[in-house]
């Protein structure tokens, strides 16, 4: 399905919902999970938490840490947490795009020597 067939899908979904005659007032789209794009810097800390595990405890286990919260512990909550119906409408893509914040945070492009 294009892009534009599934605009039109919604428009038709939503002239569905509205009663005739009555237009629904627009509301600008927000990014509620905007704070929680910090939490992209934990997989980077990983290592030097299992690190500070094994010095702090001295138990080698903890060098394991990283890989169990990167391999069990994020698929689990992914699996409970399910899928997020609350994406960005089409016309605010392109601003997200734009946004300093998310111009460059897991994009491939952004990586040197990427063309």
């Amino acid at each position: 399905m294009t892009l534009s067939a599934e605009a039109s899908a919604r428009t038709r979904q939503t002239e569905a919902v509205t009663p005739p005659g009555r237009v629904r007032a627009a509301r600008p789209w927000r990014d509620n999970k905007k704070p929680l794009w910090v939490l992209g810097l934990v997989i980077p800390i990983l290592p030097f938490v299992g690190w500070g595990l094994v010095t702090v405890t001295g138990q080698g286990i903890f060098w394991f840490a990283p890989t169990i919260v990167v391999f069990v512990v994020i698929p689990l909550i992914d699996l409970v947490a399910g899928l997020d119906p609350n994406n960005p409408p089409d016309h605010v893509i392109e601003a997200l795009e734009e946004d300093r914040c998310g111009r460059s945070s897991g994009s491939v492009s952004s990586l040197p020597g990427s063309s």
